[in-house]
């Protein structure tokens, strides 16, 4: 007795990276968003400038022109506007959320 299988190995692969692709656009959205929640505030246009990055890229980027200087700062963060600032605010939210975001890309990708 002989079975035959087919496999679409193309549909498979676009399934694939459309999870891949969609997963990723939502790792993006939430690590925003929470780097933003320790991200030094003024007036808020430093927290606001990530929103050029293009999502589901896979890198974000606080494109003003003060942003590496602020993001490695070597004194204090005024907290007035945001308690919650930080220098360095990506890696604070890796360290705080990186279970969080793994899980949500895990639970994307196994839709």
């Amino acid at each position: 007795m002989e079975t035959k299988v087919s496999f679409d190995k193309a549909g498979c692969k676009r399934k694939i990276q459309g999870r891949v692709t969609l997963a990723q656009k939502k790792l993006d959205s939430q690590v925003m968003k929470d780097a933003n929640y320790f991200c030094p505030q003024d007036t808020g246009a430093l927290q606001k400038s990530v929103l050029g990055s293009t999502i589901g890229s896979g890198l974000l980027t606080w494109a003003i022109d003060y942003a590496k200087k602020m993001y490695h700062f070597k004194g204090r963060v005024s907290k007035e506007s945001n308690p919650n600032a930080s220098v360095k605010w990506f890696e604070v939210a890796k360290s705080r959320f990186t279970e969080k975001w793994t899980k949500l890309v895990n639970d994307e990708y196994s839709k």
